[in-house]
């Protein structure tokens, strides 16, 4: 008999963290999805096979494959290609998982184990990550079954030439696999997951409509946004510090050029000998253009690498600002029993407006956000709103980023919502509580005290994520001023001194 199995993209599925390093472009597994229908066998088998012998299949391609050869096969039965063409930037390759017509694989549970031990021992995928994607994988090719105009924009011409409007992607009746099916596995350029094209606004929008508006699964996809930027950061942190080295060592070579013709030509040599230095300086000067013409593709490749940081910033900073109102929009119809009147409903109606009001007690004095009504003059304080720093605080348009107090004495960063002043976000780091908070773009800068060290100039993302601190130890009560590319600020000594904005070196 027949059974249907519904494959629908569930929350559950953006909780994974994908951690391990690969090829596969998960982005193009997640574009135009739609609920899938697959048709599988459920009646007596013939033969049984155990989940290992079952994924054997996978892993025997797999090692097949990465042996070194493009293509890898059980002859008649299972084939895997592997393609791809740096000639071809602009479009992608692919891994075409093909079942030929010997294949015996009837229920999508078994493709799928095929699939995903293909994965772990291709890309090194852990279980569960391999498993995920195998199922993104059949999905994503069900839903462009034999869409060639698709895959046409896409992928690379060896792709194109590997697939057919009668094979392409994945049927969703068991029948029709076996000679007939080729899925297409999209491989990223950089050879590496990208969990930003992973989340694209139209899954979002998906995981929204759930009655928890998939704030935890939302919350995971940012939290491995944030891991995968950290380490672009400190691959861009790298590339900075080879470009400026090789500036220097340019530099410092022109320089030597210099005096060598300064010998030269105070040198008492014959005419020839002083001819033949020359030429042994214009072969060195030849070298240290082409240092030159190679450090400048390297400055290019690094100012694209800092812009694409940036705008995987600006991704998480709109994520995290919609999470925050999201999250708030939960908490009022939690709050909104019959009868009684959720604090932000009151807040709304009092029309407040937000003030950071001093509490008496000494220097440094310590604040409190309260609502201020201009129209009666009223003052209310939410019950629960959390003592603050008195001076300084950023707004931003999930809140007011501000020092909080954690109850025993010492200060993190934290953004209070706008409508209950009730904490969204909370930074790791402790904080001085009268920090000067500098907020520049979707940065922000404030003194912290770095693990295991002093107070130091800190950047936060705007989710407060610290992701650079100061070499130099700061006065915890300093200015901190930007300009252009610089963070200007007082060290502990009093010096006034300046460090780059990004990597705060």
């Amino acid at each position: 008999m027949k059974k249907y199995l519904i494959f629908v993209m569930a929350a559950a599925i953006f909780t994974a963290a994908l951690s391990a390093e690969s090829a596969v472009d998960r982005e193009e597994l997640e574009k135009n999805l739609r609920e899938v229908e697959f048709i599988n066998y459920e009646g007596p088998n013939e033969i049984i096979e155990s989940r290992s012998e079952i994924m054997s299949i996978g892993q025997f391609l797999a090692d097949g494959i990465s042996s070194g050869p493009v293509q890898a096969s059980i002859p008649g039965k299972y084939r895997v290609l592997h393609l791809i063409d740096p000639s071809e930037p602009d479009k992608m390759g692919a891994d075409i998982f093909i079942l030929e017509k010997g294949a015996k694989v009837d229920h999508i549970r078994n493709l799928r184990l095929i699939i995903s031990a293909y994965l772990q021992n291709m890309y090194s995928y852990n279980s569960a990550d391999s498993m995920l994607i195998a199922e993104f994988i059949t999905y994503y090719n069900a839903v462009f079954r034999g869409n060639l105009g698709f895959f046409t924009e896409r992928y690379i011409n060896m792709v194109l030439t590997n697939i057919s409007g009668e094979n392409a992607g994945i049927d969703t009746n068991y029948v029709n696999w076996p000679g007939k099916t080729r899925l297409v596995i999209p491989l990223e350029k950089s050879a590496a997951p990208d969990p930003f094209e992973l989340a694209e606004k139209d899954v979002i929008e998906d995981l929204r409509k759930e009655d928890d508006m998939g704030i935890e699964q939302r919350k995971k996809i940012v939290e491995f946004q944030e891991e995968s930027l950290a380490a672009g950061r400190d691959t861009l942190v790298k590339k900075e510090e080879e470009v400026a080295k090789g500036e220097k060592a340019i530099a410092e070579k022109e320089k030597a050029v210099e005096e060598k013709k300064k010998e030269i030509s105070e040198s008492k040599a014959s005419e020839a000998e002083k001819n033949e230095k020359k030429k042994e300086l214009e072969a060195e000067q030849a070298e240290i253009e082409k240092e030159k013409e190679a450090l400048a593709v390297k400055k290019e490749e690094t100012e694209a690498a800092r812009k694409e940081i940036e705008k995987k910033e600006e991704v998480i900073s709109e994520a995290r600002e919609k999470i925050a109102e999201d999250s708030n929009k939960l908490i009022e119809k939690k709050e909104a029993v019959p009868g009684e009147k959720s604090l932000a409903a009151e807040m709304e109606k009092s029309s407040g407006t937000p003030f950071l009001r001093l509490e008496e007690g000494p220097l440094p004095r310590s604040g409190k956000f309260v609502f201020f009504s201009t129209s009666n003059k009223a003052v209310s304080v939410p019950a629960e709103a959390p003592v603050s720093a008195g001076r300084l605080y950023a707004e931003i348009p999930s809140g007011f980023v501000i020092p909080v107090n954690d109850g025993k004495g010492k200060y993190s960063l934290s953004i209070l919502g706008k409508k209950d002043l009730l904490p969204v976000k909370t930074g790791t780091e402790e904080v001085w509580s009268g920090s000067y908070i500098l907020l520049s773009g979707k940065d922000i800068y404030c003194t912290a005290k770095e693990p295991g060290g002093g107070w130091v100039i800190t950047r936060y993302s705007d989710n407060l994520a610290a992701e650079a601190f100061s070499e130099i130890e700061a006065d915890p009560d300093t200015f901190i001023l930007k300009e252009d590319n610089l963070i200007i600020f007082q060290d502990k000594k009093g010096n006034i001194v300046s460090v780059d904005s990004f990597s705060l070196k």
